[in-house]
């Protein structure tokens, strides 16, 4: 995975992946987990289903098990929280 993009904001950090030959055909739950260490499966499908987690150029599919494809942009929006 190529990193395209990185912005960071008090509220939000958003990143944009590139598909790249080796994650042709994974899912999109598998392919964002190999960047979202710290994430469980179970929250990055949460993300895939609220549209954190989506593929550019492409209707956004809101399943997990949609497959990526070499040269797609992948974008991870991560909302950033505050514990006080």
């Amino acid at each position: 995975m190529l990193i395209v993009d990185k912005k960071f904001t008090p509220k939000v950090y958003l990143i944009k992946l590139q598909v790249e030959t080796d994650d042709h055909g994974a899912r999109l739950d598998q392919f964002a987990l190999k960047f979202l260490h710290s994430f469980s499966r179970e929250e990055v499908k949460k993300k895939i289903k609220s549209g954190d987690i989506n593929i550019l150029e492409r209707d956004h599919p809101k399943r997990a098990s949609v497959k990526v494809h070499e040269k797609e942009v992948v974008q991870i929006k991560i909302k950033i929280t505050t514990h006080e």
